[in-house]
């Protein structure tokens, strides 16, 4: 995973947003619109940096699911949105890019990496969202900008080489082994 590639992630997730917003808002209401967007947006992103896709659905399905428990709540848009938020980070660098078991320091510094992307991008979303004609896809946006510099930091960029590492596509290994028996038989 890259950074150039969440930021592909962000874009797409905020324009398909926006364009959710404009043609939902009429139909169910500005707040509903704006509640199932955000979470079908995030839900998108989840998907859009995993590693590997199971992952990122089952990620994106916990989050979808958190989101629809608030709703049902009928929270404030404000709480949802820090709640969906907060729900990113956690599920990010619990389910989709570990922290090795044991490493205190590791963990540390991840969380503190986190609460530091949550918070500013939370604060960077709101200022974006006092501006423009698109004004929740653009704070979206602006949240998800922040988001993926987690890709840049050490945290992002340790977390996604060693799940490169560690993932081995099923196909090429049967393919090896495949090789392995025609040689042999030769």
């Amino acid at each position: 995973m890259s950074f150039a590639h969440s930021l592909r992630v962000a874009f797409v997730c905020a324009v398909a947003c926006g364009l959710w917003l404009a043609l939902a808002q009429p139909l169910v209401g500005r707040t509903l619109a704006l509640q199932s967007g955000l979470a079908a947006a995030a839900a998108a992103y989840l998907i859009g940096i995993a590693p590997r896709r199971v992952r990122g659905t089952t990620a994106a399905a916990l989050l979808l699911a958190s989101s629809a428990v608030l709703i049902l709540a009928g929270v404030r848009i404000a709480f949802f949105a820090s709640a969906l938020a907060v729900t990113l980070g956690v599920l990010r660098s619990t389910w989709l890019w570990r922290v090795p078991r044991g490493d205190a320091a590791a963990f540390a510094r991840r969380f503190m990496l986190e609460l530091a992307l949550v918070a500013g991008g939370l604060a960077f979303a709101a200022e974006l969202g006092h501006t423009g004609v698109f004004r929740e896809a653009l704070a979206l946006w602006g949240f998800l900008l922040v988001q993926s510099v987690f890709f840049v930091l050490d945290g992002g960029a340790a977390a996604a080489a060693s799940a490169e590492e560690v993932f081995v596509d099923p196909f090429e290994v049967s393919c090896r082994r495949l090789r392995a028996v025609l040689e042999k038989g030769n």
